[in-house]
């Protein structure tokens, strides 16, 4: 698929794709706009962009939810999860709370899900993120084992 062996950005091949289907989109609205039509009527070819776009806005709020948790169970289970599934113990670390923001460990957002209270899947997402941001802010080192994970 990707033609550049020594690729290791995958930016510039995405925005080259994305341009490649705009323009070929567009090429077919040019030809659409040949076809005969109706004026109160609007052409078929159009209508499942239309239906696709409100399918991915409206999404099954219960699956996602119960994908969600198995996910995190399949995390809980991991051995490198265990660092992050409980709040950092403060006692431990005295100084966390003077280097990182808004804490977030996998039991907070697994609770955080049990009770309903993530309104979407990037929600959570963004959630998961930050438990990661704070581990890289907080050990800055390189070398750490949570730059490998």
């Amino acid at each position: 698929f990707i033609k550049d062996q020594a690729c290791y950005d995958i930016i510039p091949l995405y925005n080259a794709m994305k341009k490649k289907v705009l323009s070929d989109s567009e090429e077919e609205e040019e030809k659409d706009a040949d076809m005969p039509g109706t004026s109160t009527r609007k052409r078929k070819e159009h209508q499942p962009k239309r239906r696709l776009r409100n399918r991915a806005q409206s999404y099954d709020i219960q699956a996602w939810k119960r994908q969600c948790q198995e996910l995190l169970n399949l995390i809980f289970q991991c051995e490198d999860s265990e660092p992050f599934r409980q709040p950092v113990d403060l006692i431990e670390y005295p100084d966390y709370r003077d280097i990182i923001d808004t804490p977030m460990d996998f039991a907070t957002v697994r609770e955080t899900l049990e009770a309903g209270n993530y309104e979407s899947p990037s929600e959570l997402c963004k959630d998961v993120r930050l438990i990661f941001s704070n581990s890289k802010v907080y050990t800055p080192c390189k070398r750490s084992r949570i730059y490998s994970m």
